[in-house]
């Protein structure tokens, strides 16, 4: 009887022996998989921020385009197919992004 007892006893210990193991790897490697996690978050953010950033530069770049067209245009009184063109231009990129 008494065998059985310590028998019993000695595998308690190793199965706590063990879950506290695996307690501690848990709790060491708990902060490497939030971070992990954070910066794939960080890195979509970035992403889109930086395809946004590249769809604002060319619509700047058009609405400088059609600026210049038109002073050109006020100037000289000669550019109104360019007009025309950097408008349809303008329309075209408005409706696609839409």
């Amino acid at each position: 009887m008494g065998e059985f007892v310590a028998g019993l006893l000695s595998v308690c210990g190793g199965i706590s022996v063990v879950g506290g193991a695996v307690a501690v790897i848990v709790r060491l490697t708990k902060p490497a998989t939030g971070l992990r996690q954070r910066i794939e978050k960080i890195d979509r953010h970035e992403k889109e921020l930086y395809d946004s950033f590249l769809e604002l530069k060319q619509l700047q770049t058009l609405m400088c385009k059609g600026l210049v067209t038109i002073l050109e245009n006020e100037i000289s009184g000669t550019s109104g197919e360019r007009v025309k063109a950097v408008k349809e231009e303008i329309q075209e990129y408005l409706i696609l992004r839409g």
